[in-house]
């Protein structure tokens, strides 16, 4: 009724619009034209044919824009969205898109868009009220069973449904949607497209159906593309920073090795004039000073040599108590210059370990150092 109101109004507007032109148009052409002459007719009919026509189509589809009652290119729509959806590579673009030509092109009310993510389905844009649908759901495990689009009307009068009525109709609810179409890829489901009803309150059509099943699979393509595209990018990050890394740690290395040189000359002349030295001689305490600081600096270098290098631990039988008991008589100059006291308590029948000895032992020496230099002399 209001749609045939609309109508009428235009075409009694357009209908006065043309009789004024008509009079005006013939009072310019009195004095240039006989009125008998053919010439006006021809002339004014073939301008009404050029003019009217288009002008009929013109305001017939913005009525029909109007009221929601246009026909839909189907085919058009399908291409330009497919065509749009291959040049996006952002998710959230993609996604954009759709839900535009879902509300701009097919009049569709509200649409939400969820994509599967490890044991659960996550909101793309829209307005629903929840954000995951866990993938165990109950209605969802129907849906995605049974396969292609469903409206919420199938599911309430399906007879093959009625036992899962009550699940589909608690995912239709929580969706906010009136029709369901999965999305596919590669056969499998990865997500589903809820859709609301249509802007004019009239039922899904089966092209309506066909262009959103259609819409649905070329969006899931464009996310797997962008996912794709997401991972390849983290990929080269990594690598970018597992190079930078690599020259850090080769530049370190060299600095370590042009380090450890200097500080085995500084180590031998400090050992040689402290056994030149008297015990009782200040300079004596200065010389352990010093070899106390060579031992941190090469504790230090180590620790960077050991960084730069892989780390391939070799795992083997490992007997504690003899790697204690070495480690001590590796660091007995250092203990006997701190004055420290290491009691050792290893019950004689300990078990092997399974271990490096490498890596373990130095665990144990940085121990061990850390102690010391946590006790000061005497400790």
């Amino acid at each position: 009724m209001k749609q045939a109101l609309v109508y009428a109004v235009i075409t009694a507007l357009v209908s006065l619009t043309y009789a004024g032109a008509l009079l005006v148009v013939d009072g310019l052409a009195a004095g240039f034209v006989s009125s008998r002459s053919p010439v006006f007719p021809i002339a004014f009919v073939l301008f009404a044919l050029a003019t009217v026509v288009p002008l009929r189509d013109r305001v017939q589809r913005a009525v029909d824009r109007l009221f929601y009652r246009g026909r839909v290119d189907y085919k058009g729509t399908v291409a330009r969205a497919s065509e749009r959806m291959t040049t996006l590579l952002d998710r959230d673009a993609i996604v954009q898109h759709l839900l535009t030509a879902l509300r701009e092109v097919l009049f569709i009310e509200g649409a939400t868009l969820w994509e599967r993510e490890d044991d659960a389905l996550v909101r793309r844009g829209g307005s629903a009220g929840v954000r995951r649908i866990p993938a165990g759901e109950p209605g969802l495990a129907v849906f995605e069973a049974r396969g292609g689009v469903l409206s919420r009307d199938e599911a309430e009068e399906s007879a093959r449904l009625w036992r899962q009525r009550d699940a589909l109709r608690a995912l239709f609810d929580a969706l906010g949607a009136t029709l369901l179409v999965p999305l596919l890829r590669q056969g499998r489901p990865a997500g589903l497209l809820a859709v609301g009803g249509k802007a004019s309150g009239r039922p899904f059509s089966a092209d309506d159906m066909d262009v959103l099943g259609t819409l649905a699979n070329q969006t899931a393509i464009a996310l797997a593309n962008a996912a794709a595209l997401e991972e390849l990018r983290e990929a080269q990050e990594s690598l970018a920073r597992a190079e930078r890394l690599a020259a850090v740690g080769e530049l370190s290395a060299a600095v370590a090795h042009g380090i450890r040189n200097p500080l085995a000359g500084i180590r031998l002349a400090a050992q040689l004039a402290l056994e030149h030295t008297a015990p009782e001689s200040p300079v004596h305490e200065n010389l352990q000073d010093v070899l106390l600081e060579v031992d941190k600096l090469e504790a230090h270098v180590r620790g960077i040599l050991d960084f730069t290098r892989p780390f391939e631990p070799r795992v083997e039988p490992t007997h504690l108590p003899a790697l204690i008991e070495g480690l001590l008589r590796t660091l007995a100059p250092r203990l006997d210059a701190g004055g420290v006291t290491v009691e050792l308590d290893v019950p004689a029948d300990l078990p092997l370990v399974r271990a490096d000895p490498t890596h373990l032992g130095q665990a144990l020496q940085e121990l061990v150092v850390n102690a010391m230099e946590a006790t000061g002399a005497g400790g």
